[in-house]
């Protein structure tokens, strides 16, 4: 039999067992403030005078927060056709930002079908400039069919909610201003 425990790491963890339990159940509590944060993010975003926000919640799967212009809104689905917004899935992390459980940013669909043209024809009118932004193409979140994920927040960024909340929300803005007339392009013209 052995003496003693001699891995240090897992020392700590006998030693600190129960309080570290008591941090990793924070987790949870963490994560679902954060999809809180940012749907309030999204709501006290001011959009341009010719914009409107739609907010989709997907209690435990993905929501998203998108600016459009009425000409976009599709009846049939009440909800916008396209626009450009911010998302986050089922574990949001502000400091880590994934491509699983972002947050991230880009340009948005509506609910189309699979073979609807609107996503191709969306990167293809928006194409040089999200290229310039760095926006990725996708076919994994045909939803998202350019986007990437948030910047990190600076540390710090819970002691300076609204600065936070500005930060994420002027990606949306200046990627409205940057690609919304192409946008109508496609979906109003």
């Amino acid at each position: 039999m052995r003496k003693q425990v001699e891995d240090a790491p897992l020392r700590f963890f006998f030693e600190h067992r129960k309080r570290i339990e008591e941090w990793y159940a924070l987790g949870e509590a963490a994560t679902a403030l954060t999809s809180e944060l940012l749907l309030e993010a999204g709501r006290t975003m001011v959009p341009p005078e010719d914009a409107k926000t739609h907010v989709e919640l997907d209690e435990g799967g993905y929501s998203s927060v998108v600016l459009y212009r009425q000409t976009w809104w599709d009846k049939a689905r009440s909800k916008p056709a396209a626009g450009v917004g911010f998302g986050w899935g089922r574990q949001p992390d502000i400091e880590r930002p994934s491509a699983s459980g972002g947050p991230w940013y880009g340009l948005w669909r509506g609910d189309t079908g699979k073979n609807d043209p609107i996503p191709d024809r969306l990167r293809e009118a928006c194409k040089s400039t999200l290229d310039d932004l760095g926006l990725r193409p996708s076919t994994r979140w045909t939803w998202f069919p350019r986007w990437d994920v948030m910047p990190p927040a600076e540390a710090g960024w819970y002691n300076d909610l609204p600065g936070w909340a500005d930060t994420t929300t002027r990606l949306v803005l200046n990627l409205f201003e940057l690609t919304a007339d192409h946008i109508e392009e496609v979906v109003a013209g």
